[in-house]
């Protein structure tokens, strides 16, 4: 009988070394695997204290104002350590970087949508306020329905997913902003105020005091506004939103409870740049209360201040970097030396625009330029990229209120208001018995929206509905009353700036 059997092989003398070989290796291996594992967690925290001090290294860095270092900051954050606890907040603070700094909208969009979009981001502190950031991105973007539809709609979604987040009361703030952007002052109205019945103490509950004193002046009630805007003076201390409330509190009074014919007092300008040997062609208010002044030779201000250079200008802005002026070869200057050419396609070729009488910045940051060759508004991007044809008008001075409505003064043509290229109203320059301007020299708004028309002897003030309400001053014979007027401006606080060509100086009505 035979069978098959599997022998087991015999271990020889030879093979004895090569198994403690292969036993020695397998033991370092294990041991090399051992040590990664130990290492692993070692290496993720040097990881997340590096960054996390960078991140800290970039709030500093914003804290005192250097953003471009910042944002390296940030972005080697955000580049370098994406699985850190601090990427999505590195993330957002790019995003706000693009948003509020350089104006890049899309790439602000962009980075918060990386944070929204991502698994782990989107559970993470920074995914509500990204959500803030895509609709702030889309109302910067225009003003547009489509675009403010799509912003409260990013708006309703962060609230939604984040109920319980600390970006609540920022998000509901600008839900109300969405309304009144859109024209619904009563949706608008009802938003603020929700604000400040769910949020009280909260600081967005403070700019919400404010926002329903703007929309109460919209439908009408200056005295709610007024009431409203106290309450912010009682509840912000000294903050900037103070100083806000009582500049429009002033305006307010000015024009619904003095009577008209003292609503202003007229006094030469006490400030060093206040008097001029030249004829003044501009001016332009900043936001701190002080006058940009341009003359045919150069530009100045009634207290110092960092200015773009020109020795001739034409045409005085003051845009989301500054104040601007453009020469008379039509090259816009910036406080940072920066210029630029506004040309414009012309057939087949391009034209640049050497001819401007004035210019204005949209809520946007976009440009509308006076093209006088064509006798068109054009717009531009913020750095000088051409869009389009805003509107078919000849304009020698032009003004926009907060809501980008443009007022256009045109000596031949008089005086009309668009709203994204379309008018919507044209001004009469005479009424019997009521008023009469008959050399309109230039126009602004203050920050509810009413118009101001300079006249060479006074200045005419209509309200958001183009309903005259006063003259300024109320009689030609009024102590220091002007009578060769060539510029005027309007500061935060409704104080009128009025150049007068014969006394060589600077009026305030205040």
């Amino acid at each position: 009988m035979s069978s098959c059997s599997a022998r087991r092989p015999s271990t020889t003398g030879h093979d004895r070394p090569r198994r403690a070989i292969l036993r020695a290796a397998w033991l370092w291996l294990l041991i090399g695997i051992c040590g990664l594992v130990l290492a692993a967690p070692a290496a993720g925290q040097a990881d997340e204290e590096l960054a996390a001090r960078r991140f800290e290294s970039g709030l500093v860095f914003v804290r005192d104002g250097n953003f471009r270092e910042a944002l390296e900051d940030f972005q080697a954050v955000a580049n370098l350590y994406p699985e850190s606890a601090v990427a999505d907040n590195a993330i957002l603070e790019i995003a706000r970087y693009h948003l509020e700094v350089s104006g890049a909208v899309d790439q602000a969009a962009a980075a918060a949508d990386r944070i929204v979009n991502n698994r782990s981001y989107s559970q993470g502190d920074a995914a509500p306020e990204a959500y803030v950031v895509l609709g702030r991105a889309a109302l910067a973007r225009s003003l547009t329905e489509g675009d403010i539809q799509d912003a409260v709609s990013n708006f309703q979604r962060g609230l939604r997913l984040y109920p319980d987040s600390s970006a609540v009361s920022q998000t509901l703030f600008y839900i109300a902003e969405g309304s009144r952007l859109a024209g619904q002052p009563a949706e608008a109205l009802a938003g603020y105020r929700r604000v400040v019945a769910e949020h009280p103490g909260d600081p967005w509950a403070i700019r919400a005091r404010l926002g329903a004193g703007r929309m109460a002046v919209l439908m009408n009630d200056p005295i709610s506004a007024m009431e409203e805007f106290q309450r912010v003076r009682d509840e912000s201390g000294d903050g900037p939103e103070a100083a806000d409330a009582l500049a429009r509190t002033t305006i307010l009074y000015r024009l619904f409870v003095r009577p008209p014919e003292t609503a202003y007092a007229i006094e030469p300008s006490a400030d060093a740049g206040g008097r001029t040997t030249r004829k003044v062609v501009a001016l332009a208010p900043l936001p701190d209360g002080n006058v940009v002044v341009a003359t045919d030779r150069a530009v100045s201000s009634l207290r110092p201040s960092p200015l773009p250079a020109s020795e001739r200008p034409r045409a005085l802005a003051v845009g989301p970097d500054g104040p601007v002026v453009v020469n008379e070869r039509g090259v816009l200057q910036r406080v940072n030396g920066e210029s630029v050419r506004f040309v414009v396609p012309d057939r087949d070729d391009a034209r640049t625009l050497n001819e401007v009488d004035a210019l204005v910045a949209t809520s946007t940051g976009d440009w509308l330029v006076a093209d006088r060759q064509a006798e068109t508004i054009q717009r531009f991007s913020r750095t000088g990229i051409y869009i389009g044809e805003y509107a078919d008008v000849r304009a020698e001075r032009l003004a926009i209120d907060p809501l980008d409505r443009v007022a256009v003064l045109d000596n031949d043509d008089g005086l009309h208001v668009y709203d994204a290229g379309r008018q919507i109203a044209r001004l009469s320059t005479r009424v019997d018995n009521l008023y009469r301007i008959d050399n309109p020299a230039d126009v602004a708004f203050d920050v509810f929206g009413h118009l101001y028309v300079l006249d060479r002897e006074g200045v005419y003030i209509f309200g958001r509905d183009r309903r005259f309400m006063m003259r300024v001053p109320a009689s030609d014979d009024a102590p220091n009353a002007f009578d060769r007027a060539t510029a005027m401006a309007i500061d935060p606080a409704g104080r009128l700036y009025v150049a007068d060509e014969r006394d060589k100086i600077v009026f305030v009505l205040q």
